[in-house]
């Protein structure tokens, strides 16, 4: 004998069903052609199966002993125009529901033919015609269909765009359980290329209903650099960057869109790049930048450097602004950065013969650099460096400027100097004078005296 069901037990069921569902929204993954997991509480999970090339579907809910599963086969439709969908399915398509639920056990068969469906309908494993209750059943099981398991999701969301725009996509999305489903929706509304002014909207309602980093990515992904010249699609975009949780992943997200950028943009891109806690991906991204050849260093990146703790990463994000086209100016505020901020000896070396390297001069913010390299051979080193690409009139500082305390190291610099043909200037001549006095080893000594020409000294 059929059990009656009232409503009000139905619904609870039903609001069982999506509690489950909902307690697994955060760790949602849906990949196509790959069977996705989602563990949750009590031993519950779902799973997820879509192979698009053979036009296959399954999702299982389970719950204990408790089990819903749904799966399609071909031409199967979901028809929404009521409170709840129906079902249309082509000659050859097939769906099939087997729900076990609080001791109950229900099962659909329904198969497309020529002349409509067939459904094979039971319960407790007595067949039933589809009737009232049955319908009412089936429009429940679909909508778990295609709310938790995104059945039919990309034409599902381009019918709710087209009939309410975002707004209405926006409310269903509040219904949809997984993040991976609901980015399947946005996606679905972003590859119809819509206006600047949707695709704001539609990136701003993607930072508030994707939680997970991964299908917030597949969405960000899809923007091309060039919808960034609209300053709204900017906004919102780097908005939905900030809201990712992975420096790894903002970092990407950056790149990706960096040749669409200008003008006021860059404000609202180094914003988002001031949100990287890492190293090594803010250094990645000064490294991508300096591809484009800047001629000059923006506020934000120069900030960004700034931001870097690590001496090494800070270093080659410097180094490689060094080798392209800078002006004086921001070659000067990067020197003066690396003063203030680089702790290590051997870093600070190597960057002032890179800077040497591409034309860089014996500048104030290079000497103040200089100054902070304690160890001799490193200083000397650099020194040498800078010989080799200094104006003249800058020699006279950069000897003054050397605290090398090492005899050999110094006397070798400043014959490094005077092998530049720099003996002339009678003001480098006399801060060569005053550096060799500082010689104690008289070998030393007379070997700079006598090939600067100053006299045999004491």
């Amino acid at each position: 004998m059929r059990r009656e069901e009232n409503p009000g037990t139905r619904r609870e069921r039903l609001s069982k069903i999506h509690q489950i569902v909902i307690g697994c929204a955060g760790a949602a993954l849906f990949i196509l052609g790959v069977e996705g997991i989602l563990a949750i509480d009590r031993g519950a999970e779902v799973r997820l199966f879509d192979i698009d090339s053979q036009n296959r579907w399954s999702m299982t809910i389970r719950d204990g002993r408790d089990r819903i599963k749904i799966k399609s086969r071909g031409d199967v439709d979901i028809v929404e125009d009521g409170e709840l969908p129906t079902l249309e399915i082509a000659d050859g398509g097939r769906l099939e529901i087997d729900a076990r639920w609080d001791g109950e056990r229900r099962k659909l068969d329904a198969r497309g033919t020529a002349d409509g469906i067939d459904f094979d309908y039971r319960v407790d494993g007595d067949t039933r015609p589809l009737d009232a209750d049955g319908r009412e059943w089936l429009g429940e099981m679909l909508l778990e269909a295609v709310r938790t398991g995104g059945l039919d999701a990309r034409e599902r969301a381009l019918n709710l765009y087209a009939a309410g725009g975002l707004r209405a996509l926006d409310a269903e999305l509040a219904h949809i359980r997984g993040e991976g489903n609901r980015g399947r929706y946005l996606i679905a509304v972003l590859d119809e290329d819509p206006a600047d002014r949707d695709l704001a909207a539609l990136l701003t309602v993607a930072r508030q209903r994707l939680d997970g980093d991964y299908p917030l990515l597949s969405l960000l992904e899809s923007v091309t650099p060039g919808r960034l010249a609209d300053s709204g699609v900017a906004e919102a975009y780097f908005g939905a960057v900030r809201s990712l949780d992975s420096d790894h992943h903002r970092r990407r997200m950056l790149s990706h869109v960096m040749e669409g950028v200008g003008g006021d943009q860059w404000s609202e891109f180094f914003r988002a790049a001031a949100t990287l806690d890492s190293d090594h991906e803010a250094a990645a991204l000064v490294l991508e930048f300096s591809g484009y050849s800047p001629t000059a260093v923006p506020t934000g990146l120069l900030q960004l450097i700034k931001g870097i703790d690590g001496d090494h990463q800070q270093s080659r994000a410097i180094e490689a602004l060094f080798t392209g086209p800078l002006d004086a100016e921001s070659r000067d505020a990067l020197l003066s950065t690396a003063a203030a901020e680089l702790s290590t000896d051997h870093e600070a070396a190597e960057l002032l013969i890179i800077h040497a390297q591409h034309a860089g001069g014996a500048t104030p913010s290079a000497l103040t650099l200089l100054r902070t390299i304690d160890t001799d051979h490193l200083q000397g080193r650099a020194f040498e460096a800078l010989t080799e690409s200094a104006d003249a009139a800058e020699l006279p500082a950069l000897v003054g400027a050397a605290t090398i305390d090492t005899d050999h190291v110094l006397a070798r610099a400043l014959l490094h100097l005077h092998g530049r043909g720099a003996g002339s200037d009678p003001e480098l001549r006399r801060a060569v004078e005053t550096a060799a006095e500082r010689l104690d080893n008289e070998v030393q000594r007379r070997r700079v005296q006598e090939a600067w020409g100053l006299g045999a000294g004491p």
